[in-house]
């Protein structure tokens, strides 16, 4: 017999609009997955903002403020977004990190424990999902 959820970790099932629908059989792949995300830690509190926030001047945080997000953003409005990411150096910040989590990824891909041709596919997906053109 599968093992049940304690009630307080049962987590019923709901529809779309959120009505409860049932509970799911126990020990289903539903209430495995329920069970597990009701007792999963909570992920941490966002401490920071990102670069550009925290950098940004008070006009600079206006606009990121007003557009960031917004549905209706207008081409004028989205270059002034760029610019205050390009002139607060988020940009460039960001670019450094990515540039130096590939070289970590790629440094531990030399020791992994994976064949070759593993090692070369991970190899070419890392770096392609972090190229871009200007």
């Amino acid at each position: 017999m599968a093992p049940v959820a304690p009630a307080a970790a049962r987590v019923p099932v709901t529809d779309a609009a959120g009505s409860q629908v049932a509970d799911p059989p126990a020990g289903s792949l539903v209430a495995d997955a329920a069970v597990a995300t009701a007792c999963a830690p909570a992920p941490p509190a966002r401490t920071h903002r990102a670069p550009a926030g925290e950098r940004a001047g008070p006009r600079q945080a206006a606009v990121l403020e007003r557009a960031v997000g917004d549905p209706l953003l207008t081409d004028a409005g989205a270059e002034q977004v760029r610019s205050v990411i390009t002139g607060t150096g988020a940009l460039a910040e960001c670019e450094a990190m990515i540039d130096r989590n590939v070289k970590e990824a790629l440094t531990a891909l030399d020791s992994a424990p994976i064949t070759g041709e593993a090692k070369s596919a991970l190899a070419d997906l890392a770096i392609a999902a972090t190229s871009r053109s200007e």
